[in-house]
């Protein structure tokens, strides 16, 4: 009789100790809040990335990433050999290229698009520093390039095209990339006009990052397509043999990643800091931050803490995730359309 009342106890201490575990299973604060903070950090990033994204939709794409080999930085003189205008010639309202309220465009892409208000990268006080404004300005390598029939002159004016036309490859996919997604903000509210770059921005940046990584075959095509000169055509074959033609278009390839790793995410910041906070800002922008950043913690909740502490933060969560409202105008609008 004993025996079998020592059993159930034993039992009963069991299932208060598993109903105790239970209860207290995952409350564990520290990896909830360590979490918490890592998840900040995420969507931080996750909003500037959208956010530089969401600039390069709104700027002169043909200044940023050039494709007219006729213009600045490839050269600084036009075919009938007058200097070509400063970049930022006038005052810095305008550009040079937006004539008659139109932009004009490049091959590849236009200089602006329907999300949101343009924004002249000219008026950037960085620009007032000539080493930055070198950057977009006629300089090397394309300074090599020479009219001299000499062997130097052939050899320079040699590298100079590799470079050009590798670069101006890869600018043109940019610009299709960017031209591309800015197509879909005429699709959605005047107030979320960027909430498709900003969504896609992280995606694209890196997607762009990746082709240039493999720029390397369409540099190597480029030294054969846009040859334009006799003896040229003869050092790319030569170079064939002894290495040069094969390590040119590796090395631009290898200078073109870390550059576009620069200008897609750390020169937007540079350039116009309160540009971006204002983008990140936008109530469409800032909900769908607050959105992955209620997602992660609520599954950092059901992994650290206690359940009925976990559904009760995702009913608050829920409560507080009620999108923004369109304003009338932009209702009527809507049914109109």
């Amino acid at each position: 009789m004993s025996s079998t009342e020592d059993g159930e106890n034993t039992e009963n201490t069991e299932n208060t100790e598993n109903t105790e575990n239970t209860g207290a299973k995952g409350n564990n604060v520290g990896a909830f809040i360590k979490d918490i903070l890592i998840a900040l950090i995420h969507v931080l990033i996750l909003g500037f990335l959208g956010a530089n994204y969401v600039y390069l939709t709104r700027i002169d794409l043909d200044m940023f990433f050039p494709t007219d080999v006729d213009q600045r930085p490839y050269t600084n003189e036009n075919k009938v050999g007058n200097k070509l205008p400063p970049l930022c010639s006038g005052n810095k309202a305008e550009t040079e290229s937006m004539k008659g309220g139109k932009r004009y465009k490049q091959k590849g892409g236009a200089k602006g698009s329907g999300c949101g208000d343009f924004i002249n990268i000219c008026q950037s006080k960085l620009f007032d520093n000539k080493y930055f404004e070198g950057m977009f300005d006629y300089g090397f390598p394309y300074t090599m390039e020479s009219k001299e029939e000499t062997f130097g002159g052939i050899v320079t004016s040699w590298f100079a095209n590799k470079v050009k036309y590798s670069y101006v490859w890869l600018r043109i996919v940019i610009k299709t990339i960017i031209s591309f997604s800015s197509s879909f903000c005429a699709m959605v509210p005047e107030k979320a006009k960027d909430i498709v770059p900003f969504i896609f921005g992280p995606f694209a940046i890196f997607m762009i990052l990746v082709i240039s990584s493999m720029w390397y075959i369409p540099s190597l095509v480029s030294v054969f397509w846009n040859e334009n000169s006799d003896w040229g055509m003869v050092i790319s074959v030569i170079g064939l043999f002894f290495g040069w033609t094969w390590m040119v278009p590796l090395f631009t390839s290898f200078v073109q990643m870390f550059g576009l790793m620069f200008k897609l995410m750390l020169l937007p910041i540079m350039m116009n800091f309160s540009e971006l906070v204002k983008i990140m800002g936008n109530q469409w922008n800032t909900f769908y931050m607050k959105l992955i950043f209620f997602i992660l913690c609520i599954i950092s909740a059901f992994k650290n803490l206690n359940l009925y502490v976990a559904i009760a933060m995702t009913i608050i969560f829920l409560i507080n995730m009620i999108p923004p409202k369109a304003s009338k105008s932009e209702s009527a609008m809507v049914k109109v359309e």
